[in-house]
């Protein structure tokens, strides 16, 4: 985010580094390890849920128009305690998946942002997400946590299936760019058609087909059995097919 929004011609006035007390190279000359605070427009917390409280109680004597976290599940009203003072909070959620300070505000651009919080904040905050590039939406506060189970299922429980996928690849034999169209037309057909889009043997409730892959996998990859049950379990539980197939997995949970 500091990255981006240096890029996009906003002046970042500090960042201060994590438990760790160590910035990243690119991020070296902003860091404010051994700094106070300085005043600012804008405040952003990039911390975990639950240390949000803890940050918070450091926070009180800040000179800033508007703090903001940028988690996706916890309510803006988590930095309610720091509106003394004519302080406005909000919550700022980019909808990307972001590994590294380099790759993540690269792909800030485009992606969507999740924003909620006091309207001052808000009216800020979705500025600030629009010169970035990204695409500013607001959601209520109360239903946060379902936004960000959405966001989990789309980033993290597809990440999870592609690497069974891989590993499974890998031990066949086969090389994995071999699914990369399957990927793209599955998500694609995802995006037109829902659930509807669905195809493959759970889907068309296959129940011998189903039992096959379960003995091949306990057979030549015993690790990834327990995710491939589940896996099925879950894209079964969204089916027509839901109890005959968790009948047939049994014997392997």
């Amino acid at each position: 985010m500091a990255l981006a929004a240096d890029r996009a011609g906003h002046r970042v006035v500090g960042l201060v580094p994590g438990p760790s007390g160590v910035c990243a190279p690119s991020l070296a000359r902003f860091s404010l390890a051994h700094a106070a605070i300085p005043a600012s427009d804008l405040l952003i917390l990039g911390v975990p849920d639950d240390a949000i409280g803890a940050v918070v109680a450091t926070l009180a004597g800040v000179d800033t128009g508007v703090v903001c976290h940028l988690s996706g599940f916890t309510s803006s009203e988590a930095l309610g305690p720091l509106r003394s003072g004519g302080r406005s909070v909000g919550a700022l959620h980019p909808v990307q998946s972001l590994p590294d300070p380099e790759q993540g505000a690269a792909a800030l651009r485009g992606s969507f942002a999740a924003v909620s919080g006091d309207q001052p904040a808000k009216e800020l905050l979705n500025e600030f997400a629009r010169s970035l590039g990204m695409v500013p939406f607001e959601i209520e506060d109360a239903m946060r946590a379902i936004h960000h189970a959405a966001a989990v299922a789309a980033s993290n429980f597809v990440a999870a299936a592609l690497v069974v996928s891989r590993r499974l690849a890998e031990k066949a034999g086969v090389p994995v760019e071999a699914y990369e169209g399957l990927t793209s037309r599955t998500i694609a057909n995802v995006a037109a058609g829902g659930i509807d889009a669905l195809t493959g043997p759970i889907a068309r409730g296959d129940m011998g087909t189903v039992r096959g892959q379960l003995a091949a996998i306990a057979r030549e990859a015993p690790d990834l059995l327990a995710p491939y049950v589940a896996l099925v379990k879950a894209t079964a539980s969204l089916t027509t097919h839901r109890e005959s197939i968790e009948s047939a997995v049994e014997a392997y949970e």
